[in-house]
């Protein structure tokens, strides 16, 4: 009896142990890059009414396409009118329990539909999205068994004209078009090589280009952390110690749903929601969601021992419980949203959709974060916890509003403009020093030198009212192109937006239409990316302090007021 139980503990220790460990060759259950291929055209094929592929890019030296998977309950029309969730398993070619995880999931939801109710209403209100791997390249090769710690896509990174997986190769997590030229460039044969110039990368560009056509409400992205320095994390954009993100709340809100269902793999406790600062690189969470608002977490898979060693590549049996538990996950996310996603949809008086039309929310405010617009029929999709936002529009229009839950109306809410006399108030410009690297030539006329800037500051005296549009600067060149960065800053010398604007230069002149807020004073900040030197001139009407004048202000869109009675049930 004793041996027995002697024997009974030592195959429990044992096959624990082998639980904690990294597996290559990577057993059968993995999917190799063709296998994964296979896999969704078998789930297309077999839920051909739910579920439509399609190749949404290329790798850049393989040609290795880039499969996306569409899941709708109108999977053949093209639907405008209800927000959507991207699933993206890997940016490594390491991450194999990304790839998993995604194609779990795509196979879930389609053999679920019509079975669990909330799945089916998932996709009866949502659009689905999965892209198991944007880095084909770099999967296929851990995955096949060519090298297990393939991070980087197949480029030729330092030049040499000989491709070494050792050390060639892009981080494609880092080469996305968002602040890469504010941190540093690792070397070319360095892991985290984040490519000789933003978006070279082909992978990148078709990511870039499916977010900008699709507009996610949405992401998931799963990464794995070799050195187990980030495992069992859940990160967001952002926090820099200067500024959060303006959906930073949001995010907390939403993401504690996906850390209350993922407990660690070998410790106690659950995954971590990481609210402490994170680097602003150009990642894909912060591309996505600078350029098109998506909310985007990275959930880093892969459990840390007691020992400290990362398992990114477990056994049959210890996948398919972490692949399990992120099923959970998944299914919680969907209710949240479900019941906390809220659509806008503006119209003119005549009822006809307002489609590009810019708009703002207006919970924090940040640099980083572009304008945005409505989408190609009149709609805006906000994640709304606790039913309140600001939103700005700057036009007379009539918004519906309407929750993703069946059970829940429609409203239709018609905003006037709100016009009132032009007080006394006075809005002057401050000229740059020379230490700006400025000539000033003539009153409201300055020389812009390359890698300088100029500050142009707006103040209003006994102005009550938040909301005027800035002026149009002409600048003039003798370039054929112009790069610039705009960036507005609040009283406090806070970045309230910024973008760069860029283009080609027409009969010698470019001309910047900018609008804002103004509270007691406002800095435009204009930066010359160039080579070359601007002339920038400012066109401005001055209004007499007697002028009985009129300004449009924006409407603010308050979904917590009373009258709406949208309630989040």
């Amino acid at each position: 009896m004793r041996f027995k139980k002697l024997s009974f503990l030592l195959i429990f220790i044992t096959s624990f142990l082998f639980a904690q460990r990294n597996y290559y060759p990577l057993p059968d259950i993995y999917h190799t890059y063709p296998e994964m291929v296979e896999e969704i055209k078998q789930v297309c094929n077999g839920y051909p009414e739910l579920a439509s592929w399609e190749i949404i890019g290329h790798s850049g030296y393989s040609l290795k396409p880039i499969y996306a998977v569409r899941v709708s309950n109108h999977v053949s029309r093209n639907l405008t009118n209800r927000p959507s969730l991207l699933i993206h398993g890997s940016s490594q070619g390491e991450e194999v329990i990304g790839v998993e995880i995604c194609l779990s999931i795509l196979d879930y939801v389609t053999s679920y539909y019509g079975v669990n109710p909330s799945v089916t209403e998932l996709i009866d209100r949502f659009e689905l999205w999965f892209v198991p791997s944007m880095n084909p390249e770099g999967y296929d090769m851990v995955s096949s068994g060519g090298f297990y710690l393939c991070r980087k896509n197949l480029t030729d990174s330092n030049f040499d004209g000989y491709l070494d997986v050792l050390r060639d190769g892009v981080d494609l997590n880092k080469n996305f078009d968002f602040n890469w030229f504010d941190f540093a460039r690792p070397h070319p044969e360095s892991i985290y090589f984040k490519g000789h110039a933003p978006a070279t990368e082909s992978e990148v560009l078709a990511m870039q280009d499916f977010f900008a056509r699709e507009h996610f409400t949405y992401a998931l992205n799963y990464h794995s952390s070799a050195t187990g320095n980030f495992s069992e994390r859940i990160y967001f954009p952002w926090n820099d110690g200067e500024e959060k993100s303006p959906d930073y709340d949001h995010f907390v809100e939403l993401g504690t749903v996906l850390t209350n269902k993922l407990p660690k793999d070998y410790l106690e406790g659950n995954y971590e929601l990481h609210l402490g600062r994170n680097t602003m690189i150009g990642y894909l969470r912060h591309y996505i969601y600078a350029k098109h608002g998506t909310l985007a977490f990275d959930i880093e898979t892969g459990g840390n021992t007691e020992e400290g060693y990362s398992v990114i590549r477990p056994g049959e049996e210890q996948l398919l419980k972490i692949i399990d538990k992120h099923l959970m996950a998944f299914n919680a996310v969907a209710e949240d949203v479900l019941e906390k996603t809220v659509s806008v949809r503006i119209m003119d008086k005549k009822q006809k959709p307002l489609i590009n039309t810019d708009f703002q929310w207006f919970d924090y405010p940040s640099s980083y974060y572009t304008e945005r617009k409505t989408n190609s029929a009149g709609y805006i999709f906000k994640y709304l916890p606790n039913g309140k936002t600001r939103l700005l529009i700057e036009n007379d229009y009539l918004f519906v509003v309407e929750s993703h839950r069946a059970k829940l109306q429609q409203f239709q809410i018609p905003f006037e403009n709100i016009v009132n006399p032009l007080p006394e108030m006075t809005i002057k410009t401050v000229l740059p020093k020379h230490s700006y690297c400025l000539d000033e030539s003539e009153l409201n006329c300055f020389s812009l030198y390359p890698e300088c800037k100029v500050r142009i500051e707006y103040k209003a005296a006994d102005f009550d009212e938040e909301i005027v549009r800035f002026d149009t600067l002409s600048i003039s060149t003798d370039d054929s192109e112009y790069d610039l960065r705009v960036t507005v800053l609040n009283r406090n010398g806070m970045r309230i937006r910024s973008r760069i604007v860029e283009g080609k230069v027409e009969n010698g002149l470019i001309r910047i239409p900018f609008s804002g807020a103004i509270k007691e004073k406002a800095v435009l900040e204009i930066t010359n990316l160039n080579h070359t030197t601007f002339t920038i001139k400012e066109e401005r009407t001055y209004l007499p302090k007697d002028a009985n004048m009129k300004v449009k202000y924006g409407s603010w869109l308050d979904l917590d007021n009373a009258d709406l009675a949208v309630e989040l049930k």
